[in-house]
């Protein structure tokens, strides 16, 4: 419900290391607007509740729900994903259940399911900021660790990965993944050390921006 909104907006702010000021900025919002929807002073338009929940990179309807946990970070382990069939042919029968196995999607490509398949996991939802996508090598641990508002999302393609958010630590494997509040300080470093000849650790990364 509406009411909610305010109670997750400053809890969402505040984990986000964002001030009201940057916040009103961001969204185009006054300042002294924001501080009263956040005391529950005042009831937000749809109109305002869309500009701070995109500027925030987070659905505006998520944060009318009765209960929303704010977290650092969440972890999505390999075993937790499943994969789904993109587009049904109605004269090939499908067993849901089976196309979780590598041989079973190969032969249902064999049958014209090309590119038919989506690897699917639960995440937030976000507003309408500034999407980057990459593929990361990660080598080492970087001397000094990134920080940028919004989410960052990343899911490990190839090798063991420890990743820092804030104070804690992660063990990701390959399947996992994770997003997290990128304002915190964060890094990605090897979970064993990398010889000679190793191959870096991959991960496809996308980072979740407000709009300026």
């Amino acid at each position: 419900m509406v009411e909610n909104f305010g109670t997750h907006l400053h809890e969402m702010r505040t984990t986000m290391k964002i001030s009201l000021r940057q916040l009103a900025k961001m969204a185009g919002v006054d300042k002294m607007t924001i501080m009263r929807i956040e005391k529950g002073l005042h009831c937000p338009s749809r109109r305002v509740r869309e500009a701070l929940g995109h500027a925030l990179t987070i659905s505006p309807d998520i944060m009318t729900k009765p209960r929303v946990s704010v977290q650092t970070c969440s972890v999505r382990r390999a075993a937790d994903c499943w994969w789904h069939v993109n587009e049904a042919k109605p004269d090939v029968p499908i067993d849901e259940s089976r196309i979780q196995g590598e041989r079973e999607r190969q032969r249902l490509c064999h049958l014209g399911f090309v590119s038919g398949f989506q690897l699917l996991s639960n995440a937030p939802s976000v507003g309408a900021g500034i999407t980057q996508i990459c593929l990361l090598e990660i080598w080492r641990r970087r001397e000094t660790p990134s920080s940028h508002q919004g989410f960052e999302i990343c899911h490990v393609l190839r090798g063991e990965v420890r990743l820092y958010v804030g104070d804690e630590t992660h063990e990701l494997y390959e399947g996992d993944g994770a997003i997290f509040v990128s304002s915190l300080p964060h890094d990605y470093e090897p979970l064993h050390p990398l010889g000679p000849n190793d191959q870096p650790c991959l991960l496809v990364m996308c980072k979740a921006l407000p709009r300026s």
